[in-house]
């Protein structure tokens, strides 16, 4: 296997680890750590309805988003792009993890492809579709 990989791998694992092990925080401004299985090949379509969050970005418009997507959308810079595509996480900690989770005000993602893991035969336990894994 490639070095490259096993050295990804064995740091998702020790990250995986890390954010698992129970503890008190110091900071009460932790930031979760959200993972993406197969976000390399999963397509998204954003899109914004009168948003007002960003002020410097459009109030409307609709992008695609995916790894190296090669359209320029003139309208949305990177920097909007990322803004608008930025989780809101509820600090409400009796709400149950995956509804603290949500989408900025007036913007929708739906999902145009699923992306999958596909590391090498080896891996098989591995491969499947894209899902969200949140640790706190």
């Amino acid at each position: 296997m490639n070095r490259k990989y096993v050295w990804l791998i064995n740091m998702v694992v020790v990250l995986t680890l890390l954010a698992a092990v129970p503890g008190k925080a110091t900071d009460k401004s932790v930031t979760p750590v959200v993972l993406f299985p197969g976000w390399v090949t999963t397509k998204l379509e954003v899109q914004v309805s009168g948003q007002t969050a960003f002020p410097e970005c459009p109030a409307s418009g609709t992008f695609e988003w995916w790894a190296g997507n090669p359209k320029n959308y003139p309208e949305f810079s990177q920097v909007c792009m990322d803004k608008l595509m930025t989780l809101v996480i509820d600090p409400d900690r009796s709400k149950p993890m995956p509804e603290r989770f949500s989408n900025q005000p007036r913007v929708t993602m739906s999902l145009i492809v699923q992306g999958y893991l596909r590391f090498s035969a080896r891996w098989n336990a591995w491969s499947g579709p894209a899902s969200i894994v949140s640790f706190m």
